[in-house]
């Protein structure tokens, strides 16, 4: 499932906060990052076709766990609007239920 691999880095990110690691503006040797894969995933809320050869599309309840952790890392209004939108998304496609989740596990 797309996504899944991004939730965990997150999960490493936000643990390494607790440890004084920032993994969040960690880069790659070829310059890639948390921030960039994020980004790529991301353009699914703004209607970008998955078009890669996976099992599954992007399921837009799993996106939420995961810009949730990005506002409060970077600072900008452009992760808090993502998560609105998404959150419209899955309103507007009847998917809350796929929510309940998501809001158990990421209570701080």
């Amino acid at each position: 499932m797309p996504g899944f691999n991004l939730q965990a880095l997150t999960n490493i990110a936000f643990i390494g906060d607790k440890v004084g690691m920032n993994m969040w503006e960690f880069k790659s040797e070829n310059n890639k990052s948390l921030s960039l894969a994020f980004n790529y995933l991301a353009q699914v809320v703004n209607g970008v076709k998955w078009n890669h050869n996976t099992l599954k599309t992007v399921d837009l309840t799993t996106l939420p766990p995961i810009i949730s952790q990005f506002p409060s890392k970077f600072n900008s209004e452009k992760y808090s609007s993502l998560l609105k939108k998404a959150l419209e998304i899955i309103e507007k496609n009847g998917q809350n239920d796929k929510l309940q989740e998501f809001w158990l596990l990421n209570i701080n």
